[in-house]
């Protein structure tokens, strides 16, 4: 009985630092799956860099004026065998690409996009997830110690207490295919930045001070009104043959009713 008494015990203390273990975990991934914002400064986990879980995201705009179609086309060659594009949308005039690029030549890549046209709006941010990362390490090592243990309980179990085990058995089974997905996806964020790059067939817009917007401003204007002075001669113009052909018609309609009058002047006089 005495056993027994232990053997439930240790039973529940199993189920109940499991259940506490995975209440407390601090992973904070939303329901998109997307991972949590930057933990740098939260906690006081001490890593040296080459521990640190960072991943790196780029975002890029190119002004290509001349070979738009071909420079594109070698620009996608110079992704490596290893690398691939998640997103690609081509227009006449311009391109969206969403490039996943190895983090260990992301500057270098980044670097080289100067060869293909003109570079601006260049962003890079990093986003540490270490904290995340042995977080969800430690709580995978924590529920694998904890299955180990059921399954060593589960030698000696009475039937009731082997319906409980198999149950949290199965519940940690689901943990852990939940947790390693997320870290196997994390790690590949690790592996390949994303670079989203915005290609215009165009020449770069220059930056303008005040007074050459003021004047650029007011020479619009004139232009503008040059532009409907243009298309009224032209209105006009083109209403002149119309107006002409309306006089003609009216003459014509004068001649022909001065004549219907003085025919029905003479039958009068007669």
């Amino acid at each position: 009985m005495g056993g027994n008494i232990k053997k439930w015990f240790s039973f529940l203390v199993v189920i109940f630092l499991g259940w506490l273990l995975s209440g407390c975990s601090v992973k904070e991934k939303a329901e998109t799956g997307s991972f949590p914002d930057d933990e740098s400064g939260k906690g006081n986990l001490i890593l040296s860099s080459a521990d640190r879980k960072i991943i790196y995201k780029a975002s890029v705009t190119i002004y290509i004026e001349e070979n738009f179609s071909d420079k594109l086309k070698v620009l996608k060659q110079s992704l490596n065998a290893d690398e691939w594009i998640d997103f690609e949308k081509v227009t006449e005039d311009k391109a969206y690409y969403t490039l996943r690029i190895k983090s260990t030549r992301l500057d270098a890549f980044l670097d080289s996009l100067d060869q293909f046209g003109t570079v601006r709006d260049l962003t890079r941010n990093a986003t540490d997830l270490s904290l995340f990362y042995y977080d969800t390490k430690g709580e995978i090592e924590a529920l694998e110690a904890e299955r180990d243990r059921l399954v060593d309980l589960y030698q000696n179990a009475t039937a009731s207490d082997i319906i409980q085990i198999e149950k949290r058995i199965t519940e940690i089974n689901q943990k852990l295919r939940e947790l390693n997905s997320d870290i196997a996806q994390l790690e590949s964020f690790m592996d390949y930045s994303e670079v989203k790059l915005t290609v215009y067939n165009d020449a770069p817009e220059e930056k303008l001070t005040y007074r050459q917007k003021i004047r650029g401003a007011f020479r619009g204007g004139i232009k503008a009104i040059l532009r409907v002075l243009e298309l009224g001669s032209l209105v006009f113009v083109g209403f002149v043959p119309f107006a002409l052909v309306l006089l003609v018609i009216g003459a014509i309609a004068i001649v022909i009713r001065k004549i219907v009058i003085k025919k029905k002047q003479s039958k009068i006089k007669k």
